[in-house]
């Protein structure tokens, strides 16, 4: 695979995240859509991936509050606890690239803001002699190292994680965050601007064999964030409910790399269960894999259509303000 997260929190939940501590969600002025996690004094917020790569490339939206000298913007680690690579603003106020605790490169000329959306973007290849790590900010390259970024013995990665200072006044916003590996034909270098937004059900399509807690099937399956109160449900298996799709809030000329179904579901009793997401395009149902339940409400998200499987080309909004959504029980 090349891109392993992408995630800008449009579900209304945190379920993508591993661990989070006093980090909620936020409305107010979001970099895209109409969600932002907002992280508090002393949070300590963190994705955990599987399959750790020693190269990789991240990127994040960050608004600001307050600023102080070591503040700490990313910190790409192995495990929970140790800090291979970091972002941290300086006594400046521009920022510094860190290989464990040594800083190996800064940024010239950059004065880090509050109150402001920054992208930012890391690139980082972990080697003793031939180690890359390299800083963009808003699509620009400011600071660059080579040579050696294995601060220890780990060769790899497998977390992203932010920290917001012990401090009144100091609160992150983070939005719009992704991660690519070098492997496969895309998505295998700079990940560069991207937003994410949800199109969420708006009604019911010919096609309902699922039982609606009450009143229409996709307004059960409409709230964002999800509750546990409205739901569809179903008995047995390859019973389809299909509904159409709010128009995508996209601006012209933009291009969409991306499509991808998420859904919360459980299973409410101990035999096997799974759930098959599914896309319509024009008037033709495409899935990728079936997803097995448990009793609990989890998150299922399915793999990303970089192209259109009807037309194998990049999706155009009218395809999107076209496109239904529903689900296969399994």
């Amino acid at each position: 695979m090349a891109r392993k997260i992408t995630e800008g929190f449009e579900a209304g939940d945190l379920l993508n995240f591993t661990y989070a501590v006093s980090a909620t969600l936020n409305t107010t002025s979001p970099r895209s859509g109409v969600y932002t996690v907002q992280c508090y004094p002393n949070t300590s917020f963190y994705k955990q991936f599987p399959d750790p790569i020693s190269e990789y490339y991240t990127r994040y939206g960050i608004y600001t509050a307050k600023k102080e000298p070591n503040q700490i913007l990313l910190s790409v680690r192995s495990g929970a606890s140790t800090s291979i690579h970091s972002v941290v603003v300086n006594a400046t106020y521009g920022l510094n690239l860190l290989v464990g605790s040594t800083v190996v490169a800064s940024t010239e000329s950059f004065l880090y803001r509050i109150d402001t959306w920054y992208l930012i973007e890391l690139h980082g290849k972990i080697h003793d002699t031939e180690g890359v790590l390299e800083l963009k900010v808003d699509g620009n390259i400011l600071a660059t190292y080579t040579g050696d970024t294995k601060p220890g013995a780990d060769t790899t990665v497998d977390t992203l994680l932010w920290l917001c200072p012990n401090a009144t006044g100091f609160n992150y916003r983070l939005d719009d965050i992704a991660l690519n590996d070098t492997t496969g034909a895309v998505d295998n270098s700079w990940c560069g601007d991207g937003r994410v937004i949800a199109l969420t059900p708006t009604g019911n399509s010919a096609t309902l064999q699922w039982t609606p807690s009450a009143g229409d099937n996709y307004a059960c399956v409409d709230d964002v964030p999800p509750n546990s109160t409205d739901y569809v449900s179903v008995g047995i298996v390859d019973q389809k409910d299909i509904y159409t799709l709010s128009d995508p809030s996209i601006l012209d000329g933009s291009t969409i790399n991306r499509v991808w179904v998420e859904t919360r579901a459980k299973k409410e009793q101990a035999d096997e269960a799974s759930l098959r997401p599914i896309i319509v395009s024009y008037e033709t149902e495409y899935a990728q894999n079936d997803y097995a339940l448990t009793l609990n409400y989890t998150r299922i998200a399915t793999e990303e259509w970089l192209v259109n499987p009807n037309t194998a080309a990049v999706w155009t909004i009218q395809e999107l303000t076209d496109l239904q959504s529903g689900v296969v029980s399994k």
